[in-house]
């Protein structure tokens, strides 16, 4: 045997006898995630075994400021599933830690809650009776103090507070245009798909990220893959802004900003007559149309008339479906959906053919 082996060997030997240590030192400890649904099941970890011959029961103490509590809610409640000789890591005092113990899974379905509560404060205790104490010594282990979430009252009240802060934008863009929905359009009174994406991701995300809020101690962390498609709509829309304000004039074309014949002026079909200030002098308006779905999928080309984009159908198609997925995985996983790297691609290329439509030399 090489003097390799023997230092690996004597190395491993003395961390398996580190970590034993470390485990049997750690005492009695009731692990219970935070933000738990009370529609979901509810799962705790003890570093314990126990069996379901003793009689385990959970009790979710609670207080009350202003109202008066409800029947039953500090009864104990048996376990549904108890599963022992389970491995889990947990952090202790900064360390992370290998454990083995018991796993038990409750159904708190039909836990008292107020109807109008999102969530609720509360302080796990696990009870058990301890056979080898005597069999009728009753043991112990509190958890620390979680949330416990009534996630339908809680949506309610997302979807509340989302819809008041969208009635106020609406509220605030009439003093400066006759509807809401120019906060949606371009230069050219025509919808912009980059908006309306951005928009969509605003409200998806502001709405899951206020209901998790609701029922977690801590605001719940947002998934880097989250942020990234944020930023790739931000920066389509910029590089799309910038174009359009190149096309009407308010960057140079091919020549100087103030000079009328270098300005790019958009037409549309169907589309109010451009105006002009004769006073002005040389000052150009651009045309304005009505907004319609329709122009999400269409595009005007180099001669003047609207017509259907393959790129932009196919960045709608993307937008709708990864949002309409985030929106239903987070609301069935407890937590903020991490969107797969693949998907953020996809996405990737989707705004990468817009973009290459948008920037074209025409």
């Amino acid at each position: 045997m090489t003097l390799g082996r023997l230092a690996f060997l004597a190395w491993f030997s003395s961390y398996l006898l580190l970590s034993a240590r470390a485990e049997t030192n750690v005492s009695v400890r009731l692990f219970v995630e935070d933000g738990q649904l009370r529609t979901h099941p509810f799962r705790v970890f003890i570093n314990r075994p126990i069996a379901a011959a003793m009689n385990p029961k959970i009790r979710l103490l609670t207080s009350h400021s202003f109202l008066r509590p409800k029947e039953g809610e500090n009864d104990g409640i048996p376990p549904r599933i108890v599963a022992d000789n389970q491995q889990e890591t947990h952090e202790i005092d900064g360390v992370k830690i290998s454990l083995s113990g018991t796993i038990l899974v409750f159904d708190l379905s039909s836990y008292p809650l107020h109807a109008f509560k999102p969530t609720v404060r509360v302080e796990p205790i696990l009870e058990w009776d301890d056979k080898a104490a005597g069999g009728a010594a009753t043991q112990f282990a509190a958890g620390q103090t979680v949330y416990l979430g009534n996630l339908p009252v809680a949506a309610v009240y997302a979807v509340a507070v989302i819809g008041v802060l969208v009635v106020m934008l609406a509220v605030i863009s009439r003093i400066g245009k006759a509807s809401a929905i120019y906060l949606l359009c371009g230069t050219d009174g025509a919808l912009s798909l980059w908006r309306a994406q951005a928009a969509l991701w605003t409200v998806a995300v502001g709405t899951m990220l206020l209901l998790y809020g609701l029922l977690r101690k801590e605001v719940p962390s947002i998934p880097d893959t989250l942020v990234m498609l944020m930023g790739m709509t931000v920066i389509t829309g910029g590089l799309s802004q910038w174009q359009e304000k190149k096309k009407d004039g308010a960057l140079p074309v091919d020549g100087r900003a103030d000079d009328p014949a270098t300005m790019a002026i958009p037409v549309a079909p169907n589309s109010q007559p451009a105006s002009s200030d004769p006073s002005a002098g040389a000052k150009v308006t651009v045309a304005q149309t009505q907004p319609k779905l329709s122009d999400l999928v269409s595009d005007i080309n180099p001669a003047g008339v609207r017509e259907l984009s393959i790129t932009q159908a196919q960045l709608v198609f993307w937008t709708c479906l990864t949002i309409g997925l985030f929106v239903v995985k987070t609301s069935t996983e407890g937590k903020l959906w991490d969107v797969p790297g693949q998907l953020v691609a996809l996405m990737g290329i989707s705004q990468a053919s817009y973009l290459g439509s948008k920037l074209a030399t025409k």
